[in-house]
This record gives structure tokens, sequence and C-alpha cells, in this order.
């Protein structure tokens, strides 16, 4: 439909009348455009223009059209081979990338383990709340701009709030990061303030199950936790025992991962030198030292 209203200064004297009719609300005029060749020779001419322009520009493009057209295939034709095989191996990337979701989505169903720009805990929060019955993970914390005790209450109290079903996934960072993007101090080597952090936050839950006749006597290099008054202490829950995930890019924090972790995350993004001839050997080695049985994949 073409509103005639828009089109009032370029019309012819009759028609103007009946615009301006529609203007002061007597008429409601809109039309087919088609309906305009009974309105004389204007109309008429402006439709021989516009008809004559639309060929112009078929005509002008159509040659280049089929040269294109003609270049497509005359590549392809002298390219069928490469071309069967992108073929071949898009569609093997899409298989691969379906195949993938629906093992994301399965995992997903048992695991969903959070990370990234925003607050992790607030977000497992509500994911606790909306009754959703997957493991609930930190991929990672990261430890040392945290202080030992509120790692420990949020982690107690979204082990309660989503039944027992919270994974503390805990990593050092680098210093770079932890000095200039978390404004944290950097102290000595991570590998021996991660083991303290962790014994520091085993003392925290226990601390915290024993209730108020908690009496806390952990003193480190690093931590330190020797008071807990009952009016501070979170009280037993009925899932006490809270997993704790070590992540590691170096050797010395796998291997401590492999002894004392309930399980291990690699570092993301690095080359596969790293996983396969460092980081998985150090966390098996870490495990065998203690007796335990490190997983077939290592990663996760």
């Amino acid at each position: 439909m073409l509103g005639l209203v828009d089109f009032a200064g370029e019309l012819p004297r009759d028609l103007r009348k009946l615009v301006q009719a529609a203007r002061r609300g007597r008429l409601q005029l809109k039309v087919e455009t088609t309906a305009l060749q009974g309105f004389g020779d204007e109309t008429d001419k402006l439709h021989q223009q516009l008809a004559g322009v639309r060929n112009q520009v078929v005509v002008a493009l159509l040659p280049s059209i089929m040269d294109l057209v003609k270049s497509a295939q005359t590549w392809i034709a002298a390219n069928r081979q490469l071309v069967t095989d992108a073929l071949i191996g898009a569609g093997r990337v899409l298989l691969g990338v379906v195949k993938g979701l629906a093992v994301a989505l399965k995992i997903a169903a048992e695991v969903m383990a959070f990370f990234g720009r925003h607050a992790t805990f607030l977000k497992i929060l509500l994911i606790a709340l909306a009754g959703v019955s997957a493991i609930l993970a930190t991929a990672v914390t990261i430890a040392f701009p945290r202080s030992p005790l509120v790692t420990a209450q949020l982690a107690w109290d979204l082990q309660q709030l989503s039944g027992g079903r919270f994974q503390l996934g805990l990593g050092t960072q680098v210093r770079s990061h932890v000095e200039r993007r978390y404004g944290a101090r950097w102290d000595g080597a991570p590998g021996p303030r991660m083991r303290e952090y962790v014994a520091c936050l085993k003392a925290m839950f226990d601390a915290f199950d024993e209730g108020a006749a908690a009496r806390p006597s952990f003193e480190g290099e690093h931590y330190r936790f020797t008071r807990l008054q009952p009016f501070f202490n979170p009280g037993p829950i009925a899932n006490p025992r809270i997993p704790i995930y070590i992540a590691a890019g170096g050797p010395q924090v796998a291997k401590y991962a492999g002894r004392a972790g309930d399980g291990f995350i690699c570092t993301s993004g690095k080359g596969e030198e790293l996983y396969k001839d460092k980081l998985i050997p150090a966390m098996r080695e870490g495990a065998e030292a203690e007796g335990r049985a490190a997983g077939a994949g290592g990663c996760g």
C-alpha cells in the first residue's frame, strides 16, 4: 500500500484535493500502487520512468552477474576435488560440533563449573536456590586475594544451600594478575602458600563442624587461624565434607593436587607438551606418593 500524503507536492491538482481532504480527516486515502495508473498522464510517466530505471539497473548488472557465475563455475570445475574435500571436512566439523554439544549437555546435567568476569559464588547461589540437581563447582576461585575464612564461609554456606553438591576449585593465578588485577600481595612461591591455604581451609571446616566447642589452633607461615567465637561460627551442616579441586599451571602445584586434592584442574590454552610431559605426570607422581589412584584422564 502507498500513502499519497507523502507525495502531495508531486501530484496533479485533482489528487492534491483528495490528499488535502484526507489530511482534514474527511477521507482516508490509501491505494495499491497499480491503481495509480488510472490517475492521469503524470502517474503513467512516473511508472514508465521507474520501470526504465529498473530495467537499466538490471541490464547494467546482468553481465557482471553472469561473469561472476561463470567464474565460479570454472573455478569449481578446476578444483572439484578441493571443493569436495572442503565439503567433507566441513561436514565432519559440523558433526564434531554436534557430538560435542551432546556431550556438553550430558555433562552439564551432572556438573556445572563456573568461572569468568562475574562473581562465581553468586551464580552458584542462584543455581542452588533454583533447585538444579547438578554438581556446582568453581573453576576456579583465585585463592591468594581472598582471606581463607571468607572462602571457607562461602563454601560452607553453598554446600548447605546446594544440599551437599558444591565443589571448591582453587587456583593460584600468576603474580601479575594477583598484584595488578586483584590488588593483592604476592608472598613467596605459590606452591607452599597454596598448600598452607588449603590446610587452613580444612582447619576452618573442621571448626565449623565442631560448632561452639571448636578451639582452632592453625598457625603457618602465611596464614593463622586461632580464634573463632561461637557467635561467628556458622555451625555444623548435613554435608561437611567439601571437595577441594586444585588448579595448576606448573608441576609443583600439580604434584600437590595429586597428593592432597580431591581433584585436579589443568590450566588451559598452553602447548600440549605442558600437559603431557609436566602437569599430568607431576599430578600422578603426587597421587602415587600418597597411595592414591590418579584419574586416567588427569585433567578436570
